[in-house]
């Protein structure tokens, strides 16, 4: 659930938003973590006999990786846990932020409050607006002919975010709250913005997949052996 593949799952299953951060997950990892790892021991210590041996590779390659998934999550916890808020102050913590804009912490770094006070998602001057499409990595509209302006557009600022008018590339610019500014032209301007994922994020990715794939592949092997073993005639 914390992989790009369950991308599918997160959007049909209607409770799971309510999750916020697919992180979480890694409590329950965690958890079965011990067990996981007092179960491997022996294939562990085999290992480091003998590195020959293809299937306590496999197992101590697994424990390994398991090992480093939770380490990472425990240096995430213990960070997260360092923000904690005492009992007596939750009752007024909570009626605060009911009140507030959302959490700051999902801001950038030149977002302002005054930028959640402009409710249209769009806005270029006295020049009408019609939107095609508004998604969460991409959003289209068009501008109407008029005097040339920055379409504001309801989007905080990143470096990340590209933009084309007309089918040229523009560079998006920062508003004096956060937001994103495209320049267009006096004619009619077909505006499109959308979110590019730098190149270490798709790594990721597919070295997630990769790695799912290669304990996939280690499962069906160590089940295959197990058969042959109890079975030698098979």
């Amino acid at each position: 659930m914390c992989v790009v593949l369950s991308k599918p799952v997160w959007a049909a299953v209607p409770f799971l938003p309510e999750v916020q951060f697919p992180w979480r997950w890694l409590t329950i990892v965690s958890a079965a973590g011990a067990i996981v790892f007092a179960a491997s021991a022996q294939a562990f210590t085999k290992l480091l006999e003998s590195v020959k041996d293809a299937a306590n590779f496999v197992k101590g390659f697994a424990v390994f990786s398991l090992i480093c998934i939770l380490g990472i999550y425990a240096l995430m916890w213990s960070e997260f846990s360092l923000n904690h808020i005492p009992a007596g102050d939750y009752e007024n913590y909570v009626a605060e932020k009911s009140a507030a804009l959302g959490g700051e912490w999902f801001w950038t770094a030149k977002t302002k409050e005054e930028a959640f006070a402009v409710k249209e998602k769009v806005v270029a001057g006295a020049r009408r607006v019609e939107i095609q499409t508004w998604r969460a990595a991409e959003r289209n509209f068009t501008v109407a002919e008029g005097n040339p302006a920055s379409a504001r557009v309801a989007t905080l600022f990143y470096p990340h975010w590209k933009a084309s008018v007309n089918g040229t590339l523009t560079a998006p610019q920062i508003s004096d709250d956060g937001v994103i500014l495209v320049p267009v032209p006096s004619e009619k301007a077909q505006v499109k913005i959308w979110f590019e994922e730098p190149s270490k994020i798709v790594l990721a990715k597919y070295l997630s997949l990769f790695t799912w794939l290669a304990f996939a592949c280690a499962g069906i092997f160590l089940l295959i052996k197990r058969v042959k073993i109890k079975s030698p005639d098979f």
